[in-house]
């Protein structure tokens, strides 16, 4: 949306300096500029309904996966967190300053523009994953993960991975002892999770933007902190 508000501002732009330069008014290209805020509006409504949708969503035929419903990716709306029928919690998108919002909207990728993330259980622990240095504009992207305020892991971005052609992204992840490898391919939208060479869990989107992840850990804490980097992985890449 914010992406057509800006080539409609652009256009008026270049509209009005032509009639200054060269006196002539394009009438034509006029009209066509007024379709750009109309078709705004239409994705509003759009992400509106779909935020809503995200909210009331309830999974079905879920047996051994966590699952999430991403429909919309810009806005800060709580969604819920299942592991199968049972809700476990919510979590939503924020930003640490407001206007980063309205970046994070304009941009074709979206998901990935002052990413932050936060998750309240339903057994009252906090998860968040948050970008010290958002502002940056070059390099791996990093978040520190906290719980309840203390900081338990990390995970980057890893831009030097090899076989480029075959993976989508990469993000490799930190907590405790153990490093994570997390990789989404471009032929598909799977992702698996790596302890060295073994694969530890598996997710993907299927229809209506609903998002399964199935770990294949029986500890239930290592289990939701991989769900919750698996939905930081979906948001960045767009899975």
């Amino acid at each position: 949306m914010g992406y057509l508000i800006l080539l409609t501002i652009a256009g008026l732009i270049g509209l009005s300096l032509r009639m200054i330069v060269v006196g002539e008014f394009e009438i034509n290209q006029f009209l066509l500029l007024l379709l750009f805020p109309l078709a705004a509006i239409g994705i509003l409504y759009f992400q509106r309904h779909q935020v809503k949708k995200d909210q009331s969503f309830a999974p079905i035929n879920s047996e051994g996966a966590w699952v999430i419903r991403l429909g919309d990716w810009v806005f800060n709306q709580w969604k819920p967190l299942y592991a199968e029928q049972l809700l476990k919690g919510q979590f939503r998108r924020y930003y640490q300053s407001s206007w980063k919002m309205l970046v994070a909207e304009t941009m074709r990728q979206s998901g990935r523009w002052y990413l932050n993330l936060m998750f309240e259980l339903k057994d009252g622990r906090s998860i968040t994953f948050e970008n010290p240095q958002e502002n940056r504009l070059i390099g791996n992207d990093r978040w520190a993960i906290f719980e309840n305020g203390e900081k338990v892991g990390e995970v980057r971005t890893d831009l030097s991975f090899k076989n480029a052609t075959k993976l989508k992204g990469r993000l490799k992840a930190t907590i405790g002892q153990t490093e994570y490898v997390f990789q989404t391919y471009v032929t598909n939208s799977q992702v698996e999770v790596f302890v060295g060479n073994t694969v530890i869990g598996r997710g993907q989107r299927e229809k209506g933007y609903k998002y399964y992840f199935r770990p294949m850990t029986t500890d239930e804490d290592e289990a939701m902190y991989l769900t919750g980097i698996f939905t930081l992985m979906t948001y960045y890449f767009n899975t």
